[in-house]
């Protein structure tokens, strides 16, 4: 039934939010609210600086996951797996609105720390939704980096599903779209 829910809930709000990402898409160029992750040198590890955010539901729950996105964020690009684990449920699942096989939580972690290498990474217009015990985190990104080798340049939207089991939130789903122009990690 949770499974069932959860889809539903990333399919509606794909479907809602698909056309305000476009127009958010054409906003954003002149927005100061981003998240911009890069490194600083070749000793430092990366760092996270951020300007400003959005919010839909200005919320303490809303804020905090929020702030767990960039966390989970920040986490992914110093490859700090125990926040990781931390974070992201184990029934974790990434799918992608042009279809595909999902990608479960054991193969994403695999592929950031074996197969995946980001040279850029941004991060802006968050928007979060609390309903009682689950949370949709929505934001856009703009990417670069190698998977398997192969280079490439992304920008689009991500949806998050957090839901909050024993007074701690852990995202069990992520659907991301890319826009046009982008060239993806299985190289489309």
């Amino acid at each position: 039934m949770k499974p069932l829910l959860y889809s539903t809930i990333t399919f509606l709000f794909v479907c809602f939010c698909t056309q305000t990402f476009a127009q958010e898409k054409i906003k954003s160029k002149n927005n100061e609210a981003k998240v911009k992750i890069k490194a600083t040198s070749s000793t430092d590890k990366n760092s996270v600086s951020i300007k400003n955010h959005s919010l839909l539901n200005d919320s303490t729950e809303g804020l905090e996951l929020i702030r767990l996105s960039k966390l989970w964020t920040d986490a992914a690009i110093r490859h700090d797996s125990i926040v990781l684990i931390e974070l992201m449920a184990p029934e974790y699942k990434l799918q992608r609105t042009s279809g595909g096989t999902p990608t479960y939580r054991s193969t994403w972690l695999d592929n950031l720390f074996n197969n995946l290498k980001i040279s850029k990474w941004n991060q802006s217009n968050y928007n979060a939704q609390v309903y009682e015990n689950v949370g949709v985190v929505t934001s856009l990104f703009d990417w670069a980096g190698t998977f398997h080798n192969n280079a490439f340049d992304s920008k689009g939207y991500s949806i998050d599903v957090w839901v909050k089991h024993n007074n701690h939130w852990q995202v069990v789903t992520r659907t991301v779209g890319t826009f046009e122009g982008s060239k993806t990690l299985d190289g489309k």
